[in-house]
Parts: C-alpha cells; sequence; structure tokens
C-alpha cells in the first residue's frame, strides 16, 4: 500500500482512523511475510529470500516511487524468471540479489508494470505510472460505448467472469445477483431450470414493467437464456438519461450484455469448462415422529372428533408397539373394530422419503481465434440438472450454441454476424406438492411394494410418497430459440461512422401435460384408490416471431481539448405471438400420449397478438479536456398499443457530470485523492406496458364456450362475451427520473466508489377512473389517473490491494427504495385498493396483545371445547366471538369495546393499523477475493436488511386444516393452563381462522444473509502446462447457498419470493467441483 509520509505529521488532513487503518494494514504486510514480532522499522522489513548467493550476483537497491515522487510501500520486486523476490519498506526502498543483465519486474496494484534491466551497482530509482486502464475502461451504453470516467447516467457496469467465477450456476439471473447496486434478482422457487424476473430500483408501475434485455444489441425474452460463459460484460443502465435512447422498451431500465469475441491476430484457442455438483435441500421442515404427534396431540387435548382418531387409545397403542412390534401388522399400521387407522412406525417424514441428492453437470468449450481482417468465436454449452426429487421426472437439460464473427470487408467496411441458439427441456414431477402438505393421519402410508388386484390379476403398488412420484406422468416443457444478428459498419470519412443492425428471433414452447389413471393399494392393503379418475393429454404450443432494424450515424470530433460526439439513429420492432392449447380426454394408453391415441371430446383454444414501436432517436456527448462533461438525448417514440392519435410521443433528457478531480484546486490532494467526479441526469420516457392488454384502444368481444348444451350436438354454444367499454383519452404513462451522484478513487484507486440518489416518478398509470354499476355488465375503461414515486439510494464501494505476495480484495453494494402513490383520481376508499400517500407493500393487520387469560373470563377456569366463557366487562372480543382462555388476542385499538376493521376504508379501518410492509429494504451483497501464487480463495455473501413477510401456511402454525398437515418441530409452544406464555394460541378451530388474519404474530422478520458461495481454486504454473501444450489448467472447489440466517420457520426459504406460503421447491445447497482449461 501507498503512503504519504507528509500526510503522517498532519492531523488535520489525515483522519485518526485512516492512519489506524493504514498501520493495521503496513502491519498485516509484516505478519503475511512471517515476522509478526516486528517493530515498523525500515531495517526490518523482508528482503531477498534466503537463497545460495550467485558469485555473479550482487545486492542491487533502490527506491520505488509514484508519478508525484511519494515512496509506495510493499511495491513487489522480482528478478524476472526466477523466484528470487523482495517488497519495498516504509521509505520505498529495496534491495535484491541480481546480476548484470538481469531483468527486474516491479509491480504494484494499480499502477502499469514496470521491467527494469540491472547495468550495475547504482542505485535505481524507478517511478511508477498509474494504470489508467481503470480511467480508459470502456462501458457498453445505448448503440456505443463510452469510457467509464465520461458517464454522466447511472450505469452500472459488471464483468461476468469476476461474477460467475467457478460458481457451479448455469443462470445469468443468479450470477447477477447482488453484484450490481439497485438490480434485484426475484426467483420464487429453486427448482431445475427455474428463470429469475429482473428489477431496477424498486416499484415500477401498477401495470407492470421491467427491464429491457439486450444481448449484443439484440432483444431476448429472457436473460436465462443466455449461457454465462459467453458473456463478457454487463451493462445495468439505472436512469432516464442512460437508457432513454431505448425508448418505450427501456422505461425502467436496460440490460445490455455483451458476449465475448475473438480477437484478430490471435492464434486459435480452445477453452473447456466442466462443472460438476451434487445438490440438496437447503433448508427443510422437521416434522414430529408418530410417538411425538400423538402425546402432542394428548397434551394439547386434541378432541377425537373432526375425523381424527382417539388420541389416547393412539398413545397406548404405540406404547404397547414400542415394546413388543410383533403383535402388530408388518406395515405398522393398527385398525380397530371400526376401521380407524392408528399408525405406529417411527416416522411417516414424506419430506424424507421424497427427497435425494440431485446432481448436476455443466460443460462448456468454445474454439476462438482471428486472422489480420477477420475474428471468430464459436461457444458450446451443456447443462443438465437432476433434482432432489426421488424421481427421474425432475430435471432440465439445455444445450446453447453461440457463434460470433467479425470481418473487415475494406479498410473502413466490418460485418459482424451473431447466431444464438437454444434447447431445453423441462421435468415437473405430476401432482408433487399435493404430498407434502400430509401428516402422520393424512392417510399413513404401508411398505413399499405390490399386492394382486384380484378383479384383475393386476399387480397394484401400496401408495407411497415415492411410488407416487414415480408413477405419475410429469408435465414436459420444451422450448427452442433461434436469433440471428448482422452488423455493417462504415467509416466513409474520418470521426463519422454508420451503422446498420437487423435481427431475427423466432422462439417456440411447447408444455405437454398427461394425467393417467393410477391405482394404489392404501397402507392396509384393504381398497384401491384412484388418482385421477380421467385420463386426458394437454397440449399448448407458443409462438413468437421478433424482428427489429436500427440505422445510426456517429461522428467524433476533437479540437484543443473540446471533444464532440454526436449521433443520430432510427429503430423499428415488431413481435407477433400465436398461441394453441388443446386437451382431449380418455386415452387408449399412457404410454404414447397424444390427441389421436384418445378417444374423448376435444376442446381447443387458440390466440393471436402483435405489437410494434418505431422512434428516431440522438444523443449529443461534450467534454472539454475530460473535465467538464454533458450529454443529450431524446427520443420521438410510437407504439401500436395506443389509438393513432395518441402513438407518438417525444422525450427528452440530459445529464452532467465534473471532474473535480482534475482542477488545480485540488491537486494537494492527490496523493491521496485519484478521482472525484459529480454528476447528475434529469430525463423522461414512455411507458407503453398496459397489461396484458396489446389493444386497449378497441372494443374487443371474446368468445366462450357456454356452460349449456346443444342438444342437436350434445356440444356447449359458442358464445359472445360483452365488450370492454374504452376511454379515447388514454395515452402513455410517463416516467421522469431525477438522478444524482460521486464517484470517488482513493489511495492510488485503491478504494474506489460510487454513491447515487434518485427520484422516480410515473405518472399517469392507466387504471380504472370511475365506479360503474354492477348491472351495467363490463368494467370501467382505463384512463390515466394514478400517479407514483419511488425514491432510493444506491452505494457501492471496492478495495484491491497487494501485500507482499498476496493479493485482495473486498466489495460490496448497498441499495434501498420506497414507493409511494402521490396522485389517485379516484378513491375507493378500501385500504386494499390505491390510495394517496399509501406506501407501496404496506400490510395492515391487527397487532396481537397476547392470549385471553384464565383471569379475563367471569368463569375464572379453563374448561373444555364445548364450555361457554363470559369475559369480563372492559375485555373486547373479536367481532362478538364467544372466546375461551387460550385465544389469541388483538388490540382494541379504537376502544369501541370490540375487535373489527370497521369498514376496511381509510376512514374507518377499525383495529386494523399498518404492521409492516412486504417489499424488501437495504438489499446488499459483500464479496471478497485472496489470492497468492497459484491459490485463489473468495467468497460472496448477499441479502435484505428489511422486510415483513405474513405467513399463513402448514409451515407457520401447527394446526392449519385441522392437523392433516402434520406438526414441525418449531410448533410446539401452544398455549395451556401451564404455558400461558406460549407463541402459539390454543388449538381449537376458531383460532385457525383468527390466527390466519394479518396480524403481529403471524408476520415474521423476512431479513436475511446468505452465504451464496465460497470457492477455493488453484491455477497451475505455465512452467508445467506449457510443457502439455497447455496455456492455462485451473482446478476448483465451490460451495452455493451454503447457509442462511434468518428469523422465518424452518422450510420457508427467505431468498425465494412465494409470499403465498413460503413453502415450494426449496432452495439447493450445492458442493461443486471442476476444471477449467485453455489450449
Amino acid at each position: 500500500m501507498k503512503l504519504n509520509l507528509t500526510l503522517l505529521k498532519s492531523k488535520d488532513r489525515v483522519p485518526k482512523t485512516l492512519l489506524l487503518c493504514v498501520l493495521l494494514t503496513y502491519g498485516s504486510a509484516i505478519y503475511a511475510e512471517g515476522s509478526p514480532n516486528a517493530s515498523a522499522k525500515s531495517s526490518d522489513f523482508p528482503r531477498t529470500e534466503d537463497v545460495t548467493q550467485n558469485p555473479q550476483q550482487h545486492k542491487v537497491r533502490g527506491e520505488v516511487l509514484d508519478n508525484t515522487g511519494e515512496p509506495i510501500i510493499g511495491a513487489n520486486i522480482i528478478v524476472k524468471g526466477q523466484t528470487t523476490g523482495t517488497i519495498t519498506d516504509l521509505d520505498g526502498k529495496f534491495s535484491i540479489n541480481a546480476k548484470k543483465g538481469d531483468i527486474l519486474l516491479v509491480t504494484y496494484i494499480g499502477y502499469t508494470n514496470q521491467e527494469i534491466l540491472v547495468k550495475g551497482n547504482e542505485p535505481l530509482k524507478i517511478k511508477m505510472s498509474e494504470d489508467t486502464q481503470m480511467l480508459s475502461e470502456v462501458v457498453v451504453v445505448g448503440y456505443g460505448t463510452q469510457k467509464k470516467a465520461n458517464l454522466t447516467g447511472s450505469v452500472a457496469s459488471v464483468k461476468m467472469d469476476d461474477a460467475l467465477g467457478d460458481r457451479p450456476i448455469a443462470s445469468t439471473a443468479q450470477a447477477l445477483q447482488g453484484t450490481a447496486p439497485g438490480l434485484q434478482i426475484i426467483t420464487n422457487t429453486g427448482r431445475p431450470g427455474q428463470s429469475s424476473d429482473l428489477n431496477i430500483r424498486g416499484y415500477t408501475s401498477i401495470n407492470g414493467g421491467g427491464p429491457l434485455v439486450l444481448v449484443d444489441n439484440a432483444e431476448v425474452a429472457s436473460i436465462d437464456d443466455i449461457n454465462p460463459r459467453d458473456i463478457e460484460t454487463i451493462s445495468v443502465l439505472k436512469d432516464a438519461s442512460a437508457s432513454a435512447i431505448y425508448g418505450a422498451r427501456g422505461a425502467f431500465g436496460v440490460i445490455l450484455i455483451t458476449t465475448k469475441q475473438g480477437k484478430k491476430n490471435d492464434k486459435v484457442k480452445v477453452s473447456y469448462n466442466a462443472n460438476f455438483a451434487f445438490t440438496q435441500a437447503s433448508d427443510l421442515p422437521q416434522k414430529l415422529n408418530t410417538y411425538e404427534t400423538a402425546k402432542t396431540f394428548q397434551k394439547w387435548e386434541v378432541p377425537s372428533n373432526g375425523g381424527i382418531i382417539d388420541i389416547d387409545q393412539w398413545v397406548d397403542l404405540l406404547d404397547e408397539y414400542q415394546q413388543n412390534p410383533s403383535k402388530f401388522p408388518e406395515n405398522g399400521i393398527y385398525v380397530d373394530e371400526n376401521g380407524n387407522q392408528f399408525p405406529l412406525r417411527d416416522s411417516y417424514d414424506y419430506w424424507d422419503m421424497a427427497f435425494e441428492n440431485g446432481f448436476e453437470q455443466i460443460h462448456n468449450v468454445s474454439v476462438s481465434g482471428g486472422t489480420e481482417k477477420a475474428a471468430y468465436r464459436v461457444s458450446l454449452g451443456y447443462t443438465n440438472q437432476d433434482g432432489i426429487m426421488i424421481t427421474n421426472k425432475d430435471s432440465y437439460k439445455r444445450y446453447n450454441l453461440n457463434t460470433n464473427l467479425n470481418i473487415d470487408i475494406t479498410s473502413n467496411l466490418t460485418a459482424s454476424l451473431n447466431l444464438f441458439y437454444k434447447n431445453d427441456r423441462r421435468k415437473t414431477p405430476g401432482g408433487m406438492w399435493s404430498i407434502f402438505s400430509k401428516g402422520v393421519l393424512n392417510p399413513p402410508y404401508g411398505m413399499e411394494g405390490f399386492k394382486e388386484d384380484p378383479s384383475t390379476g393386476d399387480d397394484i403398488p401400496y401408495w407411497t410418497p415415492k411410488t407416487f412420484l414415480n408413477t405419475e406422468e410429469p408435465q414436459i416443457n420444451d422450448g427452442d430459440d433461434l436469433r440471428v444478428f448482422g452488423k455493417l459498419t462504415w467509416k466513409p470519412i474520418k470521426g463519422l461512422t454508420l451503422g446498420a443492425e437487423y435481427t431475427f428471433n423466432k422462439s417456440n414452447k411447447y408444455d405437454n401435460t398427461t394425467a393417467i389413471i393410477n391405482r394404489y393399494w392404501d397402507a392396509t392393503g384393504d381398497q384401491i384408490s384412484e388418482y385421477n379418475t380421467v385420463s386426458s393429454y394437454k397440449r399448448q404450443n407458443t409462438n413468437r416471431m421478433y424482428q427489429s432494424f436500427s440505422a445510426t450515424a456517429k461522428y467524433d470530433y476533437a479540437i484543443k481539448g473540446h471533444n464532440l460526439s454526436a449521433l443520430a439513429g432510427v429503430n423499428y420492432e415488431d413481435a407477433d405471438y400465436t398461441q394453441f392449447s388443446g386437451k382431449r380426454q380418455d386415452l387408449i394408453s399412457g404410454e404414447v400420449p397424444s390427441f389421436g391415441t384418445a378417444t374423448g371430446d376435444m376442446t381447443v383454444d387458440d390466440s393471436y397478438y402483435e405489437w410494434a414501436v418505431a422512434g428516431l432517436f440522438g444523443r449529443v456527448n461534450y467534454n472539454y479536456k475530460e473535465k467538464y462533461l454533458l450529454e443529450l438525448s431524446a427520443r420521438y417514440d410510437g407504439s401500436s398499443r395506443f389509438a393513432p392519435g395518441d402513438r407518438f410521443i417525444f422525450v427528452p433528457s440530459g445529464s452532467i457530470g465534473w471532474h473535480l478531480s482534475k482542477e488545480k484546486f485540488m491537486e494537494s490532494l492527490a496523493p491521496t485523492l485519484n478521482s472525484l467526479k459529480l454528476f447528475a441526469s434529469y430525463g423522461e420516457i414512455g411507458n407503453q406496458n398496459t397489461g396484458s392488454d396489446y389493444y386497449p384502444y378497441l372494443s374487443i368481444m371474446g368468445t366462450y364456450n357456454a356452460e349449456w348444451i346443444n342438444p342437436d350436438t350434445n356440444l356447449s354454444y359458442l358464445t359472445i362475451g360483452t365488450s370492454n367499454i374504452i376511454s379515447n383519452g388514454f395515452t402513455w404513462e410517463k416516467v421522469r427520473t431525477l438522478n444524482v451522484g460521486v464517484d470517488f478513487g482513493l489511495f492510488s484507486n485503491r478504494l474506489t466508489g460510487t454513491f447515487e440518489w434518485y427520484r422516480r416518478q410515473t405518472l399517469g398509470m392507466l387504471d380504472a377512473a370511475l365506479e360503474l354499476p354492477t348491472v351495467l355488465g363490463s368494467k370501467a375503461p382505463k384512463q390515466n389517473v394514478t400517479d407514483l414515486e419511488t425514491k432510493g439510494w444506491e452505494i457501492n464501494l471496492n478495495w484491491k490491494d497487494q501485500i507482499g505476495k498476496v493479493k485482495y480484495s473486498i466489495g460490496g453494494n448497498l441499495f434501498d427504495s420506497r414507493a409511494y402513490i402521490t396522485d389517485v383520481k379516484i378513491e375507493s376508499g378500501n385500504i386494499g385498493n390505491l390510495y394517496k400517500g399509501k406506501e407501496l407493500g404496506e400490510i395492515w393487520g391487527y397487532k396481537v396483545i397476547g392470549f385471553y387469560d384464565i383471569d379475563d373470563f367471569e368463569e375464572g377456569v379453563a374448561g373444555n371445547y364445548n364450555d361457554t366463557f363470559t369475559l369480563k366487562k372492559g375485555i373486547a372480543p373479536y367481532k362478538n366471538k364467544n372466546h375461551v382462555p387460550g385465544d389469541i388476542r388483538f388490540a382494541d385499538l379504537d376502544e369501541n369495546g370490540e375487535v373489527n376493521w370497521g369498514n376496511n376504508t381509510l376512514e374507518d379501518h377499525g383495529d386494523k393499523t399498518r404492521i409492516g410492509n412486504s417489499r424488501p429494504r437495504f438489499q446488499y451483497g459483500i464479496n471478497g477475493s485472496v489470492a497468492y501464487e497459484g491459490f485463489d480463495l473468495s467468497f460472496f455473501l448477499q441479502g435484505v436488511g428489511k422486510k415483513d413477510r405474513v405467513i399463513n401456511s402448514y409451515l407457520s402454525r401447527p394446526y392449519y386444516s385441522s392437523f392433516t398437515y402434520g406438526i414441525f418441530e418449531d410448533q410446539t409452544d401452544v398455549w395451556a393452563e401451564d404455558n400461558q406464555d406460549a407463541y402459539y394460541p390454543r388449538v381449537m378451530s376458531r383460532n385457525y381462522g383468527l390466527f390466519s388474519e394479518a396480524n403481529t404474530r403471524n408476520m415474521y422478520n423476512g431479513a436475511y444473509l446468505n452465504i451464496k458461495n465460497i470457492t477455493l481454486g488453484y491455477n497451475l504454473p505455465t512452467s508445467v502446462t506449457n510443457k502439455w501444450g497447455i496455456s492455462k489448467m485451473r482446478f476448483y472447489v465451490s460451495g452455493e447457498n451454503l447457509y442462511i440466517f434468518d428469523h422465518l420457520p424452518k422450510g420457508i426459504q427467505s431468498d425465494l419470493y412465494d409470499e403465498s406460503s413460503g413453502a415450494g421447491y426449496p432452495a439447493l445447497r450445492k458442493f461443486s467441483f471442476g476444471i477449467d482449461v485453455t489450449f
């Protein structure tokens, strides 16, 4: 680390905390070199390695300085081609054994490498130059590139190799999670092949809207269609200034993906990467075993009604079974004279029987190279994910092909061609989640095996979770995607660049669902039941055709420090979708399901829609000596989703920047402050998203099959529905964004960071503006009646340094946003609807103040379920219910003597109040790495600092749906006379209903910290690999989703967004190993 000694004497210019960090880092450098007890003296710094000195060698001394003449501490000096090395001391000085003619290689973070020829014994003075790569780093922006240092809009750039590393994931979205401030990745399930949704900077519009995703400037439907190993960089355009040039499609941000390219005059390179991962559920709930369940029911005094067997008898049978199992049936189920089944085996854990360890493998191979006039890269990717369900019907396979070709046709004419193809298949077990909710008594399952059906002679399996999953037909989703992108670039004169791009994309999805009639013996082998009473086959095909064309003209001019760049262009896009679905019942055979192998009536449905957008756009960039920055852009946009008179909109934007660090009055801070830039932007974009309605300005009548039958055909009548009411006064939603920020670099750019604050207004959102009588038979028309405002901030910090031979880095980002409704033309008044001042995500519910205690009743003594209790005067009941001790108790906030929700309006919401908010707050990502010689270790953490979740499922309370879901280990703390400080209320049906109301007891803290990844890798020395004709060989091991620190009931995934119940296909913990080879 570089240290300005003059600053050590100035208390005003160096904070004590900074000085302490410097000294600690300096101390770490000593410790890393094996001198833990050394004092901070120049003579005690590590010197040349203890090796036998060659007679021709001599001591070479010198000092290493930065470009201002200040000494650099910890710079590395080695004799090139040897292992001899040392680092500079506090004064920037060093000594090393070398002979005349040797070359000293001097390296330091933030500076370009220097090679110094040893000529004699004279002391060396080596002056290091700052590495300008950081300052000249190019970032991809709309229809071009810019120097990162000259950006004035809000753009986050991610290098995919850094974000992906050696992680065992095939999803580009998952690789991006936590890497870019303001970018939220939303994943609902851990199922193999599950895609993710993206959001930039919080809530967008009540009509939805997400970022536009472009790959090499060509649109893709899903970011997860792209193989992350093919990606070079990703730019996230977050404000209006950065994304306005894309118009209507980029109202809520743009994600620009640049794929890896071949290089001209480069020899052929063949790279191969393989990753093998073992997977398991990261968090599963643990149910009580049979005996624990029975004893818990007994303790809770669960009545023997409502389908529940006699609990005391069950406990007695279990005691007897544990003493002598041979007295009972082999299947462990006792049936009494009334036909009641008593499960006696230790465990009926459906989760344990249905899950196993999964296996995944990812293979990627690429060939790249180039000649003087051409460069190419071809890559193939294969992903095979076998899920954790105990069946071969839980899987995902994907094949990727990506080719890039760039050719210089003439000295000023270049052609580029990109071909992308993806094919995938996903299998999902049929009815899979219906088995996980079952408890010990619903129903108990028997032993695995078969028993003959005496009526048919067929061998029928006993019903078990494993048998069920293996016999039911899966849902199969197939898809393929072909995209061709071509580009011509012509530079007729100096400074002028003309370009034309065309994209063609065709994608198809085929969804197949088969239901066959399967028969199973029950646990006792006394009765055969059918699953699916009717066999059927359903197929749905969705086809998408998309094309786009863009033409641009760009002119660059520079004179005497003035730099000007102007861009103008035209863009056109259109897409059409066709969908067909059909279903036919009564399959002849389930072996080859099809419409032709079924005999029942066939129902069919189809749909078609299309859209188009067109626009003219322009952008002007100006800077003076890269100190004062200005960008202006505008677009004239048109969309087919609006009526002819309202289709076009003009949207301008602008941004400014100021490099303070380049001003003369900042020179005194230059040794410490390397860069400081202020920037701000403001702009407007039109949002064309009208929800699922592609023709909102047309009155459309739909068709449907009526419930009555035509007696002549025995088929349903085809009926035309009522048309919707149309408003002729609606147009674009307008999205206005204000963004201000600061970029900085400190200590030779070892510490870099960005802070931004923004305000985004979505004005004139389309919503129903009238209250119409229900007898009208149609919904109110949509109009531009609602406004939304989102405010937020983002911070990103990164530190990179080197201590001797140890390189390390640590970085992180933190961001937050809140969204409010700022205007609603007509309010219904209902707190569940939109109203002025409403914060998106707010949760209304009751405050829990405990339970109704025994002393709250006139009786004073708890009885059984059939007892009637009378509350004392002044104790408010919930909606006049007859409570008993142990019922959950809500606060009577309006003090009217009864707990209720009033009219559920803002004016009268009774005792409901705002108890939380479901939107995630303070989202963050933290990454770090350390490398020594060929070894490296990296980690990645991701989390949410604040979030509330109301969870209403069998995982969140013990008596969900009359005990048919079983009891989990964390659900036993239930109210009783001897346990009145319990978490859950007394077990009875009314508390099932009461507890399902949103309240502070079933609202959980959704904040979490996920140890997302830890990877250890080793690169073989080039001295070894070169002998094998290999330029790079790397081995690594990695762990993904290792552990989550959270506050939710076990089994509910904090980082998944299934808000309904919290229960779904769990996130997967992965342990992987792999190899990366380049020839």
